[in-house]
């Protein structure tokens, strides 16, 4: 798991850098913005031990 963490963090620095440095600067922080969003709906189901269906 650590491995995705350490991707994540150079692959998305690079990601909104290219993006800013080309002048998008709302898509740059869109971005992020969207899979923070994205993290935020889903981190239930993140949960150990996972819990039964109802």
């Amino acid at each position: 798991m650590n491995v995705f963490n350490y991707t994540g963090v150079l692959a998305g620095g690079a990601a909104s850098g290219i993006l800013g440095s080309t002048g998008h600067f709302r898509l740059a922080y869109g971005i992020p913005a969207a899979l923070v969003l994205a993290l935020l709906a889903t981190a239930r189901s993140f949960a150990w031990p996972p819990k039964p269906p109802l």
